[in-house]
């Protein structure tokens, strides 16, 4: 999670789960590539309607971004159901913004 002025809220693995990246990349990463990805994606806002979400399907996992408030989380989630794991993480974050 970084802030939307790219400063490093936390970069974090699940419990038992390692990083296919070396920690400084993950780290790097977190601090601008959420907010470059979303800023691409938010270009369209005005025809497309709000940004809800960023996703990016690698080899051997999926990414996806979203911007909470001021700050942007970004997930790794398995590839296996993607879909699914996503529309649960925005759903929970919704509830829990409301």
């Amino acid at each position: 999670m970084a802030t939307d002025q790219g400063e490093v809220a936390f970069v974090k693995m699940r419990p038992g789960v390692q990083s296919l990246s070396p920690e400084p990349a993950d780290h790097s990463f977190i601090q601008l590539g959420p907010m470059l990805l979303s800023g691409v994606g938010e270009r369209l806002v005005p025809w497309a309607g709000s940004l809800e979400v960023v996703v990016c399907r690698y080899e051997k996992v999926v990414l996806f971004v979203t911007k909470l408030k001021k700050s942007y989380l970004a997930v790794t989630i398995d590839r296996a159901n993607p879909e699914q794991i996503i529309a649960e993480v925005l759903q929970a974050l919704h509830t829990l913004a409301h």
